[in-house]
């Protein structure tokens, strides 16, 4: 007897207060699910159409505006630093001149995360600065420094702080305005926000000192400063984020309104490797091969990627081979949420991969 898609995921819930999933192949969802409270301690239940935040996800997000902006003749995957932010360039130092945005975007340009230090996180949430002028000025710190080897993977949010700041240098306009004329609106993603959702709907959860989980009231503690939005601020619904991932399972067609065929392969093709973690580094993916995403003979190449800003943890699985992605969420951070997150996938794959 097949088993409930609800009942499926309660059993893998664990402690997370909620856990939700979808699957998805080209023509639409192919299944979805959701068991749980909004908050610890509250009998409130989570709905399909509830928020969930996507922390480090957004990263691929902010990779495909840059694409949009390729797309328009504004920008170039391979232009070089310097140039893109010829303010800035004579205050950076010389190396970073010659590094490209690809480099940025696979997190292979030698950039840390060390401008956005302990005394930068515990006021940033509090400056009354545009938020494009925080970025700006973030940016304007890392860049004074000699950065690191390039062509080696170092994971930093930085790398898509400086993106945004790139593209609203380049446009004149905020990077959360950008994201949303150029890719939440062709997508038809209505729901989206930024920072900690508010109103009624999941709170993401810390861990209390001796075990249990606190709900985190959505204020500006809730989630990262606002500076770092290009690389993870972004909320929004599960089927809402499903028409994202969507033209990325068929990276060899274009996505009309969205973007072409060669702008989405380009965001999926790896430019640099990483043993340690048995995967290939693209434009705001990662890339690896999974045996359940061959089909016909394939690779079995999927693309991946996690998110969380402690509070919060998603996932997402995508198989262009197989047509097929599952996305997944929960209001816990990693250390919660990471093993329920990664059954919740396996429940959908078991469910829906083959079809």
């Amino acid at each position: 007897m097949t088993i409930d898609l609800n009942e499926a995921l309660a059993a893998k819930k664990g402690q997370a207060p909620a856990l939700a999933a979808l699957a998805l192949n080209r023509s639409g969802v192919l299944g979805e699910a959701c068991v749980g409270v909004r908050r610890a301690k509250n009998p409130q239940t989570v709905e399909l159409t509830d928020p969930w935040h996507l922390g480090s996800c957004t990263k691929a997000m902010t990779a495909a505006l840059y694409a949009r902006f390729v797309e328009a003749g504004k920008l170039g995957f391979t232009s070089h630093i310097g140039d893109l932010l010829p303010a800035l360039a004579p205050q950076m130092h010389a190396e970073w001149k010659t590094r490209t945005a690809s480099q940025v975007m696979s997190h292979s340009a030698g950039l840390d995360d060390s401008a956005m230090g302990v005394g930068w996180l515990l006021s940033a949430r509090d400056s009354k600065r545009p938020v494009s002028e925080q970025r700006l000025a973030l940016v304007r710190k890392a860049l004074g420094k000699a950065p690191r080897k390039a062509g080696r993977f170092a994971y930093a949010n930085m790398n898509y702080v400086l993106i945004g700041a790139i593209l609203e240098q380049v446009s004149g306009e905020q990077w959360e305005r950008l994201i949303e004329q150029e890719v939440f609106t062709p997508l038809g993603i209505r729901k989206a926000g930024f920072g900690a959702p508010k109103g009624a709907v999941p709170w993401g959860h810390s861990k209390q000192l001796f075990g249990g989980l606190n709900p985190v009231e959505p204020d500006l503690w809730a989630d990262n400063p606002a500076a770092m939005g290009p690389a993870g601020t972004v909320h929004m619904p599960l089927r809402d984020w499903a028409r994202f991932v969507r033209p990325f399972l068929s990276p060899n067609e274009d996505s009309p309104g969205f973007l072409k065929a060669a702008s989405l392969t380009r965001l999926l093709s790896p430019q640099v490797s990483d043993a340690e973690m048995g995967a290939e580094i693209a434009l705001g993916w990662l890339i690896a091969k999974r045996e359940w995403a061959k089909v016909r003979g394939g690779a079995g190449t999927v693309f991946n990627h996690a998110g969380s800003n402690t509070m919060w943890f998603c996932s997402i699985w995508g198989a262009p081979e197989a047509g097929f992605a599952t996305l997944q969420a929960s209001n816990a951070g990693p250390n919660v949420a990471g093993g329920p997150v990664d059954a919740a996938a396996g429940v959908m794959i078991d469910r829906f991969g083959k079809l």
